[in-house]
């Protein structure tokens, strides 16, 4: 059997009641199991799907953020993932391997490749950015496909992913395959956390999913996930002291000192109105957190970190343990679950377990 791995951006648990009544999905869901996982900590974009790659923490994944730190430029490439991921263990089984839009692979090592990346400005011409991140064989399906995409945008990044993930399926075959899908986050940012506020959105991934799993057919065990959920805000929330450089992640912010000792800087962030946790440095490990900056900071509920001033109806970057929970629904899967609750880092484990691969070394575990 081969596997596809499907990422539905902001997916959360809950969503799952309104998902189960659409036609392709609700399909799926009727007869997938299902598990609950624990989101990474910060519940952004970037770093859960490290740590759904890896397998690992951001601890040791190195990544915290969408955005690198100092210059906050995203994070596309591969290369900002300090561990093995769980296509570079299917290569080396000698699998063939292909990943569309999937954050944080460009430049990966994968067969048919062809990242989720955009130039700077949207009209610039996007053939130097995907034939530099591309493969050489997923630059192919790029040039096939690049009228649908509409810059960083969705839905055109959506219909661009899936139709070159339906062509790359059909003609290829590979064992392992991984897919983006972003319409759903874009969607509850604007109208708010819940699918049921989306219909639009969610009648869209749905028919998107028919013609993928038609492609997929009956050769693939199907793996869909959600990397965060989404949570109500409504208040903008900034740190204006000296002596520290804040950089927010939705509903918390990571904090590098400059100048200020951290004594006092914990003491002057809990008493900041709309800010609820703070965590010093020698904390930061009980998150599964880098000691890479130095105090990191959780809003209170309904609030978010803003460099702006402004904040979407709805948002994510909150502590994985506060939840919500994306969901891990597995069809076609000959095994059974061993729990139906786990952490994006048990997921690669999985997936790669379910193809007969070992994947030692990381923080998660098969359910398996």
């Amino acid at each position: 059997m081969k596997a596809a791995l499907i990422s539905i951006d902001g997916l959360d648990h809950e969503d799952l009641p309104v998902f189960s009544r659409t036609e392709s999905l609700g399909r799926l869901i009727a007869s997938a199991q299902i598990a609950r996982s624990m989101a990474i900590t910060p519940a952004q974009t970037y770093p859960c799907h490290a740590s759904v790659l890896s397998g690992c923490y951001p601890e040791h994944t190195g990544v915290i953020d969408n955005l690198s730190h100092p210059d906050l430029s995203w994070q596309w490439w591969r290369s900002a993932i300090r561990t093995p991921i769980l296509t570079d263990w299917a290569r080396n089984a000698g699998l063939s391997t292909a990943a569309v839009c999937f954050p944080m692979t460009a430049g990966a090592d994968i067969d048919f490749l062809v990242p989720e990346i955009w130039t700077e400005n949207a009209g610039d011409d996007t053939d130097p950015v995907f034939r530099a991140s591309c493969s050489e064989k997923g630059y192919r399906y790029y040039l096939r496909h690049k009228d649908r995409l509409d810059w960083m945008r969705t839905p055109g990044m959506d219909l661009f992913a899936a139709a070159v993930f339906e062509d790359i399926i059909r003609e290829e075959q590979p064992d392992l395959a991984l897919l983006h899908l972003s319409y759903l986050d874009h969607q509850k940012h604007l109208h708010g956390p819940s699918a049921a506020s989306v219909p639009h959105a969610v009648a869209f991934i749905d028919g998107l999913m028919n013609g993928v799993l038609d492609a997929l057919g009956d050769d693939y065990m199907v793996f869909i996930i959600g990397d965060h959920g989404h949570r109500p805000q409504a208040r903008s929330l900034s740190i204006p002291a000296e002596g520290m450089v804040v950089h927010p992640t939705g509903m918390s912010a990571e904090i590098y000192l400059d100048g200020m000792g951290e004594d006092e800087a914990v003491s002057y962030l809990r008493g900041v109105d709309g800010v609820g946790r703070v965590y010093g440095k020698d904390e930061l490990s009980c998150l599964h957190l880098p000691a890479s900056f130095d105090i990191f900071v959780v809003a209170d509920d309904g609030c978010a970190f803003s460099a702006t001033g402004k904040v979407t109806p709805s948002g994510h970057g909150y502590a994985g343990d506060d939840g919500p929970y994306p969901p891990f629904i597995a069809y076609g899967l000959p095994q059974a679950f061993r729990s139906t609750a786990c952490s994006l880092v048990d997921e690669a484990p999985t997936v790669l377990k379910a193809l007969g691969i070992d994947m030692p070394g990381t923080d998660g575990r098969p359910l398996i």
